[in-house]
């Protein structure tokens, strides 16, 4: 502890209340912030060998477009202890979240129920993925309309060209 109030664990000045230079290992539990920069990186777990019955993951899209993005604003006076600001913010409705994607939600030891956005990641990959593949088969298809249509307008050339009309204005 520094003559600051500021404590250091690996460190000789800190100055942040807690200060800590090297790795922070937490089992269980719930690592809460409110209002947290981090100016490098979070990461999280992912390695394939810490994996079991890995399976691909399905409908996609049709759940994210079940979600609603809103605005809000934290009810600071009512919750002191959680240290929320005043800044308008966006995000997901809990709630809602659970009955569409139950494994983005967690529920506390106290009933408030939290989301998990890091996981909403591979499904807005999968979701992309699918739109992707929907916008593919529609180019497609536009390509063979136009093709077509080309087509139909030769046919129509000839036949007034046959007819002595001349040609067909291009629209």
């Amino acid at each position: 502890q520094s003559s600051n109030s500021n404590i250091g664990i690996g460190c000789t000045n800190p100055t942040y209340k807690l200060q800590v230079v090297g790795d922070i290992a937490a089992q269980g539990g719930t690592l809460r912030a409110s209002s947290a920069t981090v100016s490098t990186s979070i990461t999280a777990c992912s390695d394939i060998r810490f994996k079991k019955n890995v399976s691909p993951l399905t409908h996609s899209l049709e759940k994210i477009i079940q979600l609603n993005g809103v605005n809000y604003y934290w009810k600071k006076a009512e919750f002191p202890e959680r240290y929320f600001n005043d800044n308008k913010q966006i995000g997901l409705i809990a709630q809602e979240v659970e009955k569409i994607i139950p494994e983005l939600v967690e529920t506390g030891a106290d009933g408030f129920k939290s989301v998990d956005y890091s996981k909403l990641t591979p499904l807005i990959v999968e979701a992309i993925k699918a739109l992707k593949a929907e916008n593919d088969v529609l180019k497609k298809q536009i390509a063979g309309f136009m093709a077509e249509q080309d087509g139909f307008r030769a046919e129509l050339e000839a036949i007034k060209a046959h007819l002595g009309m001349g040609s067909v204005a291009k629209h």
